[in-house]
Parts: structure tokens; C-alpha cells; sequence
């Protein structure tokens, strides 16, 4: 029954009223970040099975997909923390896959889409956007990682340059590309970075010596015996929310700062996004992209390590 509002609602501003994709190379460490969650992960890929304590459900067929809908809506509401998606483009493709085998065009099947792209893509992106959709109407806050592909773009002054675009196919307004985007207010790219890391103060100790049976401070010892406080490059796992030219981020509600370094064990990469959103960190000015030839085309810190998940 609708229950019409006797007073205007507050706009919904926490972080899991607000649902996340997160977008990366292949093995970047998006899964780790879904495994640190404690939400019901749906795994098309089999990538989670090395994270231990999780629940994970593999979906191997686009079945399996449509199966996982219908059980989770069978339970009780509040059973699970949340719902995680590892990742949207291979249930794309799972998706593709389905349709092409049990769908017919013109009144023979196809054994890819660009065979009759006017016809066969928009089933493919009817096909898959509504289980995205049905997935986000459970009532849970939903979490989800998408692979990314490079593509070269040229400026307004003629210039090239690569971007990073979640992997889907088509950039009209009705295709998939655009359908999951609109799905998630909240859009971040991982990679890794060398960042200044300030050092952990609280392992920090003073020098001491013993005297008469009790340590004291030793005022005797010079700096180089004393443990560094100065900030020092490392490579990190960054989740980038700010919007740039060389990747694809959106930050509607402005919860998060430009971006989020994680920390090395992926255990903490939720607790520490839950610690960002509406933080006071201050934001930062971003590179431009860097002007390049075709013969050379720029990327953002660490895309070349793309290989280094956790």
C-alpha cells in the first residue's frame, strides 16, 4: 500500500542508500575490496574462491543468474549485509551467450549479435539490464566490479590520449553502457599509485638505555637511530572517485574525496571506503592528461601493473 509523505523527506545521503561500481583492470583488486564487505557475492568468474570466509555463489550460466534472484527474494529481507556483483561484464556475457542460443532474428538464431547489431544487441541489453535491475529491487545495498577496456581518445586540440571505460558494449543512450551507469550513482576506478604514506606514529618508540635497572630516554642518540616520521612512496591500491579524462569516475553525491588509498591487506578496504564517505579529506588537484602520439598513448600511475591484485 503507498503511504503518500505529510512532509518533505530527507535526500537519502548515507553510503549504502547508494549503490557502487567499481571499475579496474582485470586482477587490479576489485575482488578483494567485495570480499571485505561481508555481503552475498555472486561470482561469475570463480576469481573469489581464494578469499576465505566469504559467501560466495558461483553462477556459471546465465540460469544460474535468473536462479540467484529468485532464491535471494525467497529470504527473509535483512538476511544478508548486502550483495556484491564480481563482475558486470562477464554476466554480460554470460547473458550474450544465453540470448544468441535461445533467441531467434529474423527467424534463425545468430551465433553473435554483430550479425544483426540493430536487432540483436538490444536483446542482449534487455536480457541482462533487466536481472541488473531486478537484482537492485531486492532491497539490498548492492556493490559491484566492472573490467575495464582502453580506448584512445582524441581532444579538442588534436592531441591523443587513452581512457579507461568499463567494458560493455555501445555508448548510445539505450545500451548497456549507459543502462549500468545510470544504475550506480557512485562510479570509482582502481589502480595502484606510488603515494606518500605517512608512517604509523603509534609503533613509534623513543630510543632509551638502561640505567640503575630502568630504561630511560637516551639522550645520546643521534637521528640516524631513530625511527623515520617522515612521509614515504609506496604503491597502493587507490580508488579514484574524482572525475578525469583519462578514466571513467563519478562522485554525484560527493560523499567520497578524490580518492581513497587502501591499505596492503584487503581485509580493510571496506572498513577504510565506509571511513572515507563524508570525510573531511581535502580534495586534490589531478594531473591533466598527458598529450601523446598514437605511437605512445599515456596511462594513469600504476595501470602498468595492472597484474598486482591481491
Amino acid at each position: 500500500m503507498i503511504v503518500l509523505p505529510k512532509e518533505p523527506l530527507p535526500a537519502v545521503l548515507d553510503l549504502t542508500g547508494n549503490n557502487i561500481l567499481i571499475t579496474g583492470d582485470y586482477g587490479i583488486g576489485k575482488s578483494g575490496l567485495l570480499a571485505s564487505t561481508g555481503y552475498l557475492l555472486a561470482d561469475p568468474e570463480d576469481k573469489l574462491r581464494a578469499y576465505p570466509d566469504i559467501l560466495r555463489v558461483s553462477l556459471k550460466t546465465w540460469q544460474d543468474h535468473r536462479d540467484f534472484v529468485q532464491a535471494v527474494a525467497k529470504e527473509k529481507p535483512g538476511t544478508f549485509q548486502g550483495i556484491g556483483l564480481d563482475s558486470l561484464n562477464i554476466s554480460y556475457d554470460q547473458a550474450l551467450t544465453w540470448t544468441m542460443k535461445n533467441v531467434k532474428f529474423a527467424g534463425s538464431f545468430l551465433t553473435h549479435p554483430s550479425e544483426n547489431p540493430q536487432i540483436a544487441y538490444p536483446r542482449v541489453t534487455h536480457e541482462f539490464v533487466t536481472w541488473l535491475r531486478e537484482v537492485t529491487l531486492l532491497g539490498y545495498h548492492v556493490i559491484a566490479t566492472c573490467h575495464v577496456n582502453v580506448v584512445e581518445i582524441k581532444d579538442k586540440k588534436g592531441s591523443l590520449y587513452n581512457r579507461w571505460v568499463p567494458a560493455f558494449t555501445g555508448g548510445s543512450p539505450t545500451s548497456t553502457y549507459s543502462a549500468v551507469l545510470k544504475t550506480f550513482p557512485i562510479v570509482g576506478f582502481m589502480t595502484i599509485d606510488d603515494v606518500a604514506v605517512e608512517p604509523d606514529k603509534s609503533t613509534l618508540r623513543p630510543s632509551t638505555r638502561p640505567v640503575m635497572g630502568k630504561q630511560v630516554p637516551d639522550v645520546r642518540a643521534d637521528s640516524t637511530r631513530l625511527p623515520s616520521t617522515d612521509p614515504k612512496n609506496e604503491q597502493r591500491h587507490v580508488i579514484y572517485f574524482k572525475q578525469d579524462p583519462n578514466w571513467l569516475a563519478n562522485n554525484k553525491l560527493n560523499g567520497f574525496p578524490d580518492r581513497v588509498i587502501l591499505s596492503e591487506n584487503w581485509r580493510d578496504d571496506w572498513r577504510l571506503l565506509q571511513e572515507a564517505w563524508n570525510s573531511e579529506d581535502p580534495h586534490e588537484e589531478l594531473p591533466e592528461p598527458v598529450e601523446t602520439s598514437p605511437e605512445k598513448t599515456a596511462a594513469p600511475a600504476g595501470a602498468q601493473k595492472a597484474g598486482l591484485g591481491r
